[in-house]
């Protein structure tokens, strides 16, 4: 089996509200929908969900990738993944364009056709029948204390059922308003809680006073706390690791495989929440993976901001990876619509299982046309 085509899509999405954390608010998840055509009649679907802060990519930078990448791509295996990685590293290398989301996107759907091609979901191909069950949680934006106690009763509504998800809240590096913040929410959530400063504390001592008095209020309530202080910053986030009980798990500063191992190495965290968007795909975070297990560090795997179809990925690594403790799967509850059906990635259990179909596991909901509306936009792009 052959790939034979490629094409590319434009993808907006409009988030119910504004979402903001410590460094940006973000009002549209604005990506790519790559799709994979083969010799064989099989398609694969993957997303690129790019934020320059954060991934180190725009759109127009993956969309440049992908140009450059796609008659490399051409007449490859889809199912020899560790060739069509050395495939889009070579690209970077000739041709000087990097996207790490790009790469996902490519990752993506070629793990959607190899699981097509057995007929079994990606969780399988990683090594696991049956997906395990991960904790998973559903998050807040830097609001007043009022508003995140509002926006978490509504979710209680909207979710309890679904099992015990825990409530995940962004952090603005304030400490009198963070923990306010904090303090409102457990006030009316009974089950565990994680926190999220986004890189908000440059004070790491700032940061262990502000934490050690959390814990202290509210204890093992607090299963985790990303990326307190700047990204890169190790030695500072090596202090607050070291001098808090609540577990600290490097995020933007443990994008890469490299940013990984640099965190491994200086023991900088208890774990590290692995993005597929940021470290290029299912690929790279199987290696990430290992390398966790290996240090005795823990993993908690997260979206960016994205459809369902990246978080099927996402969801998919996580049921197969049996050292994942938990998962942040949450971008597509923001959105006004979504591009495949309901049914692709259910939430129960507490947690985001796959579907169980072949590949990703996801059904694009009709045609592309059919979604064309105020909130989603797709337009071909001739590559």
């Amino acid at each position: 089996m052959r790939i034979n085509n490629i094409d590319v899509y434009e993808l907006e999405l409009k988030l119910r509200k504004p979402y903001k954390i410590s460094f940006k608010t973000a009002y549209y998840a604005v990506n790519l929908l790559v799709e994979v055509k083969t010799d064989e009649g099989l398609v694969g679907y993957g997303e690129a969900a790019p934020t320059k802060r954060i991934t180190g990519d725009t759109r127009e930078e993956a969309l440049a990738f992908l140009r450059g990448a796609i008659p490399f791509l051409k007449n490859r295996d889809p199912c020899d993944l560790a060739d069509i990685h050395r495939c889009l590293e070579d690209v970077s290398s000739k041709t000087g364009l990097l996207s790490q989301t790009a790469k996902a996107a490519v990752d993506y759907a070629c793990y959607d056709i190899w699981g097509k091609a057995e007929g079994r979901p990606i969780y399988q191909l990683l090594g696991l029948d049956r997906p395990q069950i991960v904790p998973a949680s559903i998050g807040l934006g830097i609001e007043a204390p009022e508003d995140l106690v509002r926006g978490t009763e509504e979710y209680m509504e909207r979710f309890n059922d679904n099992g015990p998800w825990l409530m995940k809240l962004k952090f603005s590096g304030e400490p009198e308003m963070d923990l306010k913040r904090v303090m409102a929410v457990a006030e009316v959530f009974p089950r565990e809680m994680k926190i999220d400063p986004n890189q908000a504390y440059t004070d790491p001592r700032v940061a262990v006073e502000t934490f050690n008095e959390i814990y202290d209020s509210l204890g093992s309530k607090i299963a985790l706390i990303e990326e307190p202080c700047p990204k890169g910053e190790l030695e500072k986030m090596r202090y607050v690791t070291e001098n808090t009980e609540i577990p600290i798990y490097a995020d933007e500063s443990g994008a890469t495989l490299q940013d990984i191992k640099d965190v491994i190495r200086e023991r900088a965290a208890d774990g590290v929440n692995i993005k597929l968007p940021k470290i290029g795909g299912i690929y790279w975070a199987v290696q990430a993976a290992k390398l966790l297990e290996e240090a005795d560090m823990k993993i908690q795997v997260g979206p960016g901001i994205e459809s369902r179809v990246g978080l099927a990925a996402a969801a998919n690594f996580a049921a197969g990876t049996p050292s994942v403790s938990h998962t942040d799967l949450d971008a597509d509850i923001y959105f006004d619509m979504n591009i495949v059906t309901d049914e692709s990635l259910p939430f129960i259990w507490g947690a985001r299982i796959p579907s169980g179909g072949a590949g990703l596991g996801v059904k694009i909901k009709r045609e592309f046309k059919s979604i064309l509306n105020n909130q989603v936009l797709i337009r071909k792009q001739t590559i």
